[in-house]
């Protein structure tokens, strides 16, 4: 019987559990793993209590005071509040779940984004006709009360799994260290950038500027960016770098990384707005 190490039952990737010791590999993570609710309810009530719905004198004929056009208005509010807070999160939370160091757990998470995307195209085909359906023939309170409970019920279920989860500690703010490529490439726009790619500024250790990241090779596409990476000495200030002058190999990656997707995330700019609405 193979025995596990406290090296091999540890994740390497620096997560924590909910008690902020190291995640054992075991017990959490992989598999395992609320403004929204409060819109989706007011939706509801908007809906259905005869105080806040408008009132109908014909069937397309309906008028709607003050208050009702509040109570509306702060439910959609809110339903976009918690969207905004949800959306972007939840797929990189997902993949926090597995130890990238971990070739079988490296594995697994290619697997979640797939069945992720699968149940996301899911939820949105029973979400554009279910509801609908409902809204139409039973009211519209029936509807956006589906919606509610439906919710709520997947919220409990994310909650329950708060001892299983594995947790990222907090490494800082990304944009600022891509703000920092920029303005420290923007200082330099006159410095060469050397033929000899490895004497660029590189963090000492295996780290990255962000707590938890991993260093990121060198690519020669956006080169005007390697100026940033380029080590002078007035980049340094009584010992220490300056971040606004001086950025790593990594950070530069990191926002060249960005520029690439831009193209993908603006061709999905007209479809999400439209899908959104």
């Amino acid at each position: 019987m193979e025995v596990m190490t406290d090296e091999d039952k540890y994740t390497k990737d620096g997560t924590l559990d909910f008690r902020n010791n190291p995640a054992n590999k075991k017990t959490t993570g992989a598999w395992k793993a609320c403004p929204f609710i409060l819109g989706m309810m007011f939706l509801t009530l908007s809906a259905s209590v005869p105080g806040l719905r408008p009132t109908c004198y014909k069937k397309d004929e309906c008028y709607a005071t003050n208050s009702q056009t509040a109570v509306f208005s702060l439910a959609l509010y809110l339903v976009a509040l918690g969207s905004g807070g949800l959306k972007p999160c939840v797929s990189s939370y997902g993949a926090d779940q597995f130890d990238d160091v971990d070739e079988v757990e490296k594995d697994h998470k290619s697997s979640f984004f797939n069945w992720l995307y699968f149940s996301l195209n899911i939820g949105v085909l029973i979400g554009c006709s279910i509801p609908v359906v409902i809204q139409e023939n039973i009211g519209w309170g029936w509807g956006f009360g589906v919606s509610a409970v439906a919710t709520a019920i997947a919220v409990a279920f994310f909650f329950s799994g708060t001892r299983v989860y594995r947790y990222k500690k907090p490494g800082g703010n990304p944009l600022t260290s891509l703000c920092q490529v920029l303005v420290a490439s923007l200082r330099k726009y006159r410095v060469e950038v050397p033929s000899d790619k490895s004497i660029l500024y590189k963090a000492a250790d295996a780290e990255a500027a962000i707590v938890g990241s991993r260093k990121l090779d060198h690519t020669n596409q956006f080169r005007f960016l390697d100026k940033a990476a380029v080590e002078k000495e007035s980049d340094h200030c009584k010992g220490s770098v300056n971040p606004w002058r001086l950025c790593t190999v990594t950070q530069v990656e990191e926002l060249k990384w960005i520029i690439r997707l831009l193209p993908v995330l603006a061709t999905g700019i007209v479809f999400n707005t439209v899908f959104g609405q």
